[in-house]
């Protein structure tokens, strides 16, 4: 999957969570641009700085966001 499209609407491995980056989240249409975006089995945590948006971090063990 690298370097390639990612389907958001699938559930890729069971009880498994797939991180991805390389799609900053402003491009994903049901997304909330410039925010780490959750579907299915999916997060993404590009949330666009090299693209004028912001850092987003996620804490895997608590889920807490912080954005910088």
């Amino acid at each position: 999957m690298l370097f390639g499209s990612h389907d958001y609407e699938i559930e890729h491995y069971e009880d498994t969570i797939v991180l991805i980056g390389h799609q900053p989240t402003r491009y994903i249409f049901a997304a909330e641009p410039d925010k780490i975006y959750y579907c299915n089995d999916t997060i993404n945590l590009d949330c666009g700085l090299g693209r004028g948006g912001q850092l987003g971090v996620l804490c895997l063990d608590t889920g807490e966001e912080i954005y910088f």
